[in-house]
């Protein structure tokens, strides 16, 4: 195994393992039609390495597994939205703004449909309260993150 492969392994399991660990201590607001779930905030890690896919991807799942009262579902169609999400972070990174439409769009049509299928809930109504929850958890967190990052860590400039 190459060093740099090795390092994107580490990466990742320290992402999934934060964003685990956020889910957990924010579960009571990270699993419901009105959702702000603050791990999603890595989504700015995703606009500098692409460990930040396969850490957020892993961690969503292994949340989703553990707290979501949606079940296989959730884990499904949950990590889906996750894993596309940072996939379009990654994909128009040079554009923070643009980039962070991605999560917010993939999850506000995926997890609606997890509601309605598992719990019920109108779709429609649920893709405004999940996108707008998305938006603060991405746009409002992940930017604080992002800005952060850059100023702890000023090599990481892409």
């Amino acid at each position: 195994m190459t060093r740099d492969k090795l390092m994107l392994i580490v990466q990742s399991s320290i992402v999934a393992a934060l964003y685990f660990a956020l889910s957990w201590i924010f579960a009571p607001i990270s699993f419901s039609a009105v959702q702000v779930r603050i791990a999603e905030a890595f989504y700015a890690i995703c606009l500098f390495n692409p460990c930040g896919i396969w850490g957020m991807t892993v961690g969503c799942l292994l949340s989703n597994i553990f707290f979501s009262p949606f079940g296989l579902l959730d884990v499904l169609f949950g990590t889906l939205a996750t894993f596309l999400g940072c996939v379009g972070v990654y994909a128009l990174r040079k554009n923070k703004m643009v980039a962070f439409a991605c999560p917010v769009i993939t999850n506000a049509l995926l997890v609606p449909l997890v509601l309605q299928l598992a719990a019920g809930l109108p779709y429609v109504a649920n893709l405004f309260y999940v996108a707008v929850g998305e938006a603060v958890a991405v746009y409002a967190i992940g930017t604080l993150l992002h800005t952060l990052l850059l100023r702890i860590f000023p090599s990481i400039r892409g």
